[in-house]
């Protein structure tokens, strides 16, 4: 039988207006709605600052300098993702 590691996956929305601070952009980071979620694991998500709405696990993102360009934020998002996801 094979076994296949199962690692959360995350989503990231599009760059939209932030809902905190004005004439700021945000991104929306979605834990998988699907990824079977116990209580240590939700614990670890609020711990780095995700929010839950519903069904749903995410974190705002804003980038920390309002000088960033869209190329250099998202690739600031892609940094962390893929640092989060390997913890």
């Amino acid at each position: 039988m094979d076994h296949q590691e199962h690692k959360l996956r995350f989503y990231i929305t599009s760059p939209h207006s932030c809902n905190y601070l004005d004439s700021r952009d945000a991104t929306s980071l979605f834990a998988d709605p699907l990824f079977p979620k116990n209580k240590s694991l939700y614990s670890a998500l609020v711990a780095n600052g995700f929010r839950r709405s519903g069904e749903h696990l995410y974190r705002p993102i804003v980038p920390p300098v309002q000088n960033v360009s869209r190329l250099e934020y998202q690739l600031m998002i892609l940094i962390y993702v893929v640092i989060t996801s390997e913890t």
